[in-house]
């Protein structure tokens, strides 16, 4: 325990005991009652708000991903179906979002060729970040994106998805 910890644990009315360490924040006692209860209960909302996911699914046109402004990590999972053609996958940059926000967007794509997925900020016509064409092979793919402050910026790309 450092002694900058130890300091505030000294200080704090309440013991060693009625505190408890998780992922490396001390947060109240769980079982806790009243205003600790309430402490414990905020932490955890915040801690879920961070770190976000979804489902969506793509069989024609554009699709937008909006992560929430305070998500430091945002998964997504995209189920894309239907025929060749080109998806514009969007980005929001939303005002208020942190710089180092990251996306994750895991596509699990059809046995189809000629499908064309390209990530956009912002926009349908922001600028291009990566983009992928379906060979056919159903292979899944992972598109990594993290946020500057201003704009998205391409991270990584892996299609496969598990190579």
């Amino acid at each position: 325990m450092s002694s900058t910890l130890s300091a505030l644990l000294a200080a704090n009315p309440r013991t060693a005991s009625q505190l408890t360490a998780a992922m490396g924040l001390y947060l109240f006692d769980p079982a806790a009652v009243g205003t600790l209860r309430s402490a414990a209960a905020l932490i955890g909302e915040l801690l879920k708000a961070i770190s976000t996911t979804a489902a969506s699914t793509n069989s024609t046109g554009n699709l937008t991903l909006a992560p929430g402004v305070l998500a430091a990590t945002h998964i997504e999972a995209t189920a894309v179906t239907g025929l060749a053609g080109t998806r514009i996958v969007i980005l929001t940059a939303d005002a208020g979002r942190a710089p180092g926000a990251r996306l994750i967007h895991r596509v699990a794509l059809p046995a189809v060729s000629g499908i064309v997925l390209e990530w956009r900020n912002a926009t349908a016509g922001g600028a291009l970040l990566t983009s992928l064409a379906t060979d056919g092979s159903g292979d899944d793919a992972v598109v990594e994106a993290y946020f500057d402050g201003t704009a998205w910026q391409f991270l990584r790309f892996s299609y496969p998805a598990n190579s």
